[in-house]
């Protein structure tokens, strides 16, 4: 009997830890397509097939949930990152990412949206948990830019990686407010002509 218990408890378990990532991946997907202002918790339970009034047997609060949800998408880009750049030189690991991080707001299939550049300004209403959560996905994008530029002998690796960073994020954050796709177009294209000029040297 014993046995049977701890099986059936241990199932009850593994289904709750399921349930529970299916919650914040749906949250994930639909905070960064629609905003956190946006996305109500009645709207996430339903496409988990769940019950609103299922939502505090998994989480405290709307702000936790959040909380995983943005790092599991901070997590899916750096997965993304690291596998379209897996052994190209760093020239070309850094063109590929300016390449993908500026293409994602044309990508209709959204396999990658990152959520610094996806939220924007909303993230300065969140409260210090997603705040700290989004300033170390900055962190670890600087981090890897910078490995890239050190690798092709940049000695302002550090600063030159924080500035690239920012005028990625900054970018793509501008094309998602520009009212004509035209302007969109022009930001993110500025952007990308100016970023390989800063990556090969040039003035």
């Amino acid at each position: 009997m014993r046995v049977f218990l701890e099986i059936a408890v241990k199932k009850s378990r593994t289904v709750t830890q399921a349930t529970r990532a299916s919650i914040v991946a749906n949250a994930s997907v639909m905070i960064l397509k629609k905003g956190l202002a946006s996305v109500g918790m009645r709207e996430v339970m339903a496409a988990s097939h769940l019950t609103q009034g299922g939502f505090y047997r998994h989480f405290a609060s709307k702000g936790e949930l959040v909380a995983e949800a943005y790092q599991l998408a901070l997590d899916h880009l750096f997965e993304m990152i690291e596998r379209e750049t897996k052994d190209k030189p760093a020239a070309k690991a850094l063109s590929t990412v300016i390449n993908i991080y500026l293409g994602q707001c044309e990508d209709e299939e959204n396999t990658l949206l990152c959520p610094l550049a996806m939220l924007g300004s909303e993230l300065t209403h969140c409260d210090p948990k997603i705040r700290s959560i989004a300033m170390d996905g900055h962190a670890r994008l600087v981090v890897f830019i910078r490995e890239q530029l050190i690798r092709l002998g940049r000695k302002n690796a550090s600063v030159l990686a924080s500035s690239i960073t920012s005028t990625l994020v900054g970018a793509v954050t501008l094309s998602n407010i520009a009212n004509q796709d035209d302007e969109a177009r022009r930001i993110l294209m500025s952007a990308k002509t100016s970023l390989k000029e800063q990556i090969s040297g040039q003035d």
